[in-house]
């Protein structure tokens, strides 16, 4: 029987989700105040964790920067930005990172990556080419870090 649970709640939440039109709509996941664990019954459990995104470059110039990290529904998604460098740079595998620590539900976060694909596929590591693409779900979730 508890491994119906997690399916049933996630459909519930998909099915309020397509219900509702309001923009105004809280995450399904509700937070403790300042994101801080709450000793109170029901509520949910979070931890202090870190979130890191990692590449590998094809030159030394490129960097990535973690620009936000929102909770939209059930998921945690952590939005970067990756920068290319001007001009020549030597062609070397460069790996490239960075990181952020969070208390947040233990939930595994999705990577979303501003910027031009680079380096082989990644589970969980998403390319977009600006924010717009996702910001109708961002829309309806909550920015997380850094706070607004």
């Amino acid at each position: 029987m508890r491994k119906y649970f997690i399916p049933a709640i996630i459909a519930s939440s998909l099915f309020l989700a397509a219900c509702g039109d309001s923009k105004d709509e809280k995450p399904f996941i509700e937070l403790p105040a300042d994101n801080k664990p709450a000793n109170q019954s029901g509520s949910v459990q979070v931890t202090e964790r870190t979130y890191k995104i990692e590449l590998e470059a094809p030159t030394a110039g490129y960097s990535i920067k973690i620009d936000s990290v929102w909770v939209v529904g059930e998921e945690i998604w952590v939005i970067s930005k990756l920068t290319v460098p001007e001009g020549m740079a030597a062609q070397v595998i460069t790996p490239i990172s960075d990181e952020v620590k969070l208390t947040l539900p233990d939930i595994s976060p999705e990577y979303y990556v501003i910027g031009k694909k680079i380096g082989p596929d990644m589970e969980g590591v998403t390319f977009i080419d600006s924010q717009a693409d996702i910001q109708a779900k961002l829309d309806i979730g909550e920015q997380v870090w850094p706070k607004q």
